[in-house]
């Protein structure tokens, strides 16, 4: 049995209006200062020279109604929150040539993405002075990747990574590292390769990795 023709134009009317449609870009100006192309994976969005987190309020609010493969933050300069996205349905994020810090909540570790725990799969930073402060990505349950290239980190916490069990794949590389908390990465422990290149470490202590790794496959210390 067919669809009528109202029948189809009320379905076509309620996919677009939760963003639903395969492909479709919101309007230009609802999301400015952000900008979205659509590509073979599914929507990305770049947001740049974003000044401040209120001008993301409203951008956010429609994107909130879009499935979005890749969201990217360029030139973001100031302290974020941990529920900045918290009413995204994205699968990766990108940190690019920003001072990307994570504003202390309370005294108690929160997730570094709130709502988001079943969502991020991969998170990439470059070019940027990073700090997740007391957060917590390890509550990032489908988080498989996770790189940061030509960056800076003062302190790399053992906070940051407990718990992140389901991590494939994690890179650090061309940084500077001015810290390594003992123990940092030990929470790693289904990890198949781990990259730490070129970050400006005198001495790499063994103790910085799980005590046991059994599915590590690829180590990379030059």
């Amino acid at each position: 049995m067919g669809l009528t023709a109202p029948l189809m134009v009320l379905l076509l009317a309620s996919a677009a209006s939760t963003g639903i449609a395969a492909g479709i870009c919101p309007s230009v100006h609802s999301i400015y200062p952000c900008k979205c192309i659509s590509t073979v994976l599914g929507l990305r969005v770049m947001c740049s020279g974003v000044r401040s987190p209120r001008a993301l309020t409203l951008p956010f609010d429609i994107l909130a109604k879009y499935p979005i493969h890749t969201l990217a933050m360029r030139k973001i300069n100031f302290s974020i929150t941990v529920d900045l996205f918290s009413g995204l349905n994205l699968v990766s994020i990108k940190i690019l040539n920003s001072v990307y810090r994570v504003s202390e909540v309370t005294n108690k570790a929160h997730s570094t993405f709130l709502n988001l725990e079943e969502k991020l799969e991969v998170l990439e930073v470059s070019h940027t002075t990073l700090d997740f402060g007391n957060t917590n990505l390890g509550a990032m349950r489908r988080l498989s990747k996770m790189s940061i290239g030509d960056s800076s980190v003062d302190v790399l916490r053992k906070g940051w990574f407990d718990g992140l069990s389901d991590l494939r794949t994690f890179s650090i590389s061309n940084s500077k590292l001015g810290h390594v908390e003992d123990e940092a990465l030990s929470g790693l422990a289904n990890v198949d390769t781990i990259e730490l290149r070129s970050c400006h470490l005198g001495i790499i202590h063994r103790n910085y990795f799980p005590p046991i790794a059994y599915k590590l496959e690829e180590l990379d210390l030059r």
